[in-house]
């Protein structure tokens, strides 16, 4: 599991009760889909990218959003205005000014 997040806290941020492992091995695997995104939206890795809790927060968010939009019910549709594999909007408000500057 990741330094970063806890799967019992990304539940939390859903509402998901701690005591529902029903759904553990997806959720996990969308807590560290959710690492992923945030990590290469920094253009860093976990393991170089220094403590921080916008960065947790970011990944939190983006846990949420994967669960928002999965895809099991009826207006669960990804906002038209997002690239697939993106993170969410709320994600690059969290870590506004945190990206390194791009050269081109």
């Amino acid at each position: 599991m990741s330094a970063w997040t806890t799967l019992d806290m990304a539940k939390k941020q859903v509402g998901i009760p701690k005591e529902d492992c029903t759904q553990d091995d997806w959720l996990r695997q969308k807590l560290e889909d959710a690492e992923t995104m945030v990590m290469r939206y920094l253009q860093t890795s976990p393991e170089i990218a220094p403590p921080n809790g916008n960065i947790r927060s970011a990944i939190y968010i983006q846990f949420a959003e994967l669960w928002r939009f999965r895809g099991d019910d009826v207006d669960g549709d990804v906002p038209k205005s997002r690239i697939a594999g993106a993170p969410s909007m709320q994600v690059e408000r969290c870590l506004f000014g945190m990206r390194p500057p791009s050269l081109g």
